[in-house]
C-alpha cells in the first residue's frame, strides 16, 4: 500500500493509496447489480511502529488482533514480544521535608518504579508484585495498567489500594517497603520472574537504582528520578555516531532507497530516532528508524542535492549527531509521449486533425515527426509540431485505416517512439458523434457536438458483453454547438451517444 500501482507485478501488487500509520481501514469490494459490495473489511486503531494487524487463526473474522511478529506472505503469528521491564529504582525512605510526595494525597510513602527497555508497551494486567520473593502473587496488578517502551511506571508501596483508578497515572499495592533493607519482585502471570532486587539499609530521600536504566549496576542517587531516566552527578550522556552514508548516483523518477545507521555508546542502547534536517529536496524522507526513500521528479534533474540525515537519542539531556551526503540526480531522456490513442472517427470529405507527441522532458526537447508507409493517400504530418490532418476522399467510405507516426527527439541520445493510429471512416451521409470524457474526482463529464434542435439519447453499460443498452439520459438539447452531461459511475462505465431526430 504505497501509492505506486506502476511497481505492481503478477506476483506484488501495489495500490494507489497508502494506508494511515496508525488508525484506518481497508476493504475489499466488488461490484454486484452495478453496486459496491463489501466482502471483507477490517478497521484498525492504534497501531505503532512495526505492528501489523488482522486474524489469528488467519481467515477467523470475528476478532482480530495486534500482531508483534510481521509476517507477510505467511501464517499469522500471535506470539507476544518477549518483555523487558525492570524494577529500575526505588525509595524507602521517603520523608518530608525534602523527599518526594505522592501527588494523589500529598503523603511521603514509599515508591519503587519500573521501567520498560524493550520497543514495545507491555500490558502488565495480571503480573504481581511483592516485596517478599517466597510470596511471588503478593499483589495481582488490575487491568489498565501498561508501561510503554522506554517508559516508566510509578508504583507507590502504601498498602493503599483504593487509590488505584485506570484514569490516574501511578499505581499502588499492598506493602510498603523496609528502610532497613527489603526485597522487590515482579512476576509474570505464569509466576516467571521478571526481575528482583534485594536492598540494604537506605537513607532518607535517597533512592537506590539501575543506572543506566535497566542495567544490572546498582548505585544510590542523591537526585531521585521517579517516572524519567536515572541520573548520577558526572555521568554525562554520549553523543550517538552516525555512519557514514556516502554521496549517492540516482537517475530521475528512479527510486532511491537505503538504511541509515547509527551506534550509541551508552548502556543500555538508548532508543535513537532518525531524521532529515532542514533543506532536504521535495519528496526525500527517512523513517524514524532510518529508512531512506526518494523518488526525484522529471524537474529534479539533472542537479546535485545537499541532505544531512540527524539521529536524535532519548537521554537526558537528549543529543544529536548529524550525517551530509549529497545525491547526483541524473536527466533520464524519456521517449515522446504520445496523447489521445483511441481510435478516429471521421466522415468522408471532412477534415480530421489531431496532435500527435509531446515530450516529457524538462527542459522540453524539440521533435522531429514523420509518417510511416502505411499512411493513406493524402495525409499531412506536420514535421514539428506532429500535428495530423487527412481529408478522407469519399471512395474510402465506409472503412478503417491505419497510420504510423514517429517522433524522435533531440535528446542525448536522441529516443524514438511510434505509434499506429485507427481511423474509421465513415459515410458523409452518417451521423457521427465524438464524446469526449473527463474525470473531476468521482464524476465523469461527457461533451460531444450537438447540432440546436436537435435530441439526444445518453445510453451506458457496465461491461461490453452486456447485451442491451441502458437509457443514462434522455430528450437532451442544446442552444449551442455542444451537449454537456456530467455522470457519477459506481466503477467502469461505458457510454454511447444517439441522436434522436
Amino acid at each position: 500500500a504505497d501509492a505506486e500501482p506502476g511497481e505492481s507485478t503478477g506476483a506484488e501488487w501495489h495500490t494507489s493509496f497508502r494506508l494511515n500509520s496508525s488508525t484506518g481501514s481497508v476493504a475489499l469490494v466488488r461490484i454486484v447489480d452495478q453496486r459496491p459490495q463489501i466482502v471483507d473489511y477490517l478497521n484498525y486503531n492504534g497501531l505503532r511502529a512495526d505492528e501489523s494487524y488482522g486474524s489469528y487463526p488467519d481467515g477467523q473474522l470475528f476478532q482480530r488482533q495486534v500482531f508483534n511478529k510481521i509476517t507477510p506472505r505467511a501464517p499469522n503469528n500471535a506470539t507476544p514480544p518477549p518483555a523487558r521491564v525492570f524494577i529500575n529504582e526505588w525509595m524507602a525512605a521517603n520523608v518530608n521535608p525534602g523527599g518526594y510526595p505522592d501527588p494523589a494525597t500529598g503523603e511521603n510513602d514509599d515508591w519503587f518504579e519500573l521501567y520498560n527497555a524493550g520497543t514495545e508497551a507491555v500490558n502488565l494486567a495480571g503480573y504481581f508484585l511483592t516485596d517478599d520473593l517466597g510470596n511471588t502473587t503478593q499483589y495481582r496488578i488490575p487491568a489498565g495498567y501498561s508501561v510503554q517502551a522506554k517508559g516508566y511506571l510509578l508504583v507507590w508501596a502504601d498498602n493503599q489500594t483504593g487509590q488505584n483508578d485506570p484514569s490516574r497515572a501511578d499505581l499502588h499495592v499492598n506493602f510498603q517497603l523496609a528502610k532497613g533493607g527489603e526485597q522487590i519482585g515482579l512476576y509474570t502471570p505464569d509466576g516467571t520472574a521478571m526481575d528482583t532486587v534485594r536492598f540494604d539499609a537506605q537513607t532518607n530521600n535517597i533512592s537506590q537504582g539501575r543506572w543506566p536504566d535497566g542495567a544490572p549496576a546498582l548505585y544510590f542517587m542523591t537526585e531521585p528520578t521517579p517516572r524519567t531516566a536515572n541520573s548520577i552527578p558526572g555521568q554525562a550522556n554520549t553523543r550517538p555516531v552516525v555512519q557514514p552514508i556516502g554521496n549517492r548516483v540516482v537517475p530521475e523518477l528512479n527510486l532511491l532507497s537505503f538504511q541509515a545507521l547509527a551506534l550509541d555508546a551508552d548502556q543500555p542502547p538508548q532508543h535513537l530516532v532518525y531524521s532529515l534536517a532542514a533543506g532536504a529536496p521535495a519528496g526525500a524522507s527517512i523513517t524514524p528508524d532510518g529508512q531512506f526513500r526518494w523518488r526525484p521528479l522529471e524537474n529534479q534533474g539533472p542537479g546535485v542535492y545537499t541532505l544531512t540525515v540527524r539521529v536524535t537519542d532519548d537521554g537526558k539531556p537528549p543529543l544529536s549527531a548529524e550525517q551530509t551526503f549529497q545525491v547526483a540526480v541524473e536527466e533520464v531522456n524519456s521517449s515522446p509521449y504520445f496523447v489521445d490513442t483511441r481510435t478516429k472517427y471521421v466522415k468522408a470529405g471532412s477534415l480530421l486533425t489531431f496532435p500527435t507527441a509531446v515530450d516529457a522532458d524538462l527542459p522540453l526537447q524539440t521533435l522531429a515527426f514523420s509518417l510511416g508507409t502505411d499512411a493513406p493517400a493524402g495525409v499531412v504530418l506536420h514535421p514539428v509540431t506532429g500535428l495530423f490532418s487527412w481529408t478522407p476522399a469519399d471512395s474510402l467510405a465506409p472503412g478503417i485505416y491505419f497510420a504510423t507516426v514517429r517522433a524522435t527527439d533531440n535528446g542525448r541520445p536522441p529516443t524514438s517512439g511510434t505509434y499506429t493510429y485507427a481511423i474509421e471512416v465513415k459515410d458523409k451521409a452518417d451521423t457521427l458523434i465524438v464524446v469526449t470524457a473527463a474525470r473531476t474526482g468521482a464524476n465523469v463529464q461527457l461533451t460531444w457536438p450537438a447540432t440546436p434542435g436537435k435530441t439526444y439519447q445518453l445510453l451506458s453499460k457496465e461491461s461490453l458483453a452486456e447485451a442491451n443498452w441502458t437509457i443514462r439520459a434522455d430528450n437532451l438539447q442544446t442552444v449551442s454547438s455542444t451537449l454537456t452531461f456530467t455522470d457519477t459511475p459506481p466503477g467502469t462505465r461505458f457510454y454511447k451517444v444517439r441522436q434522436v431526430d
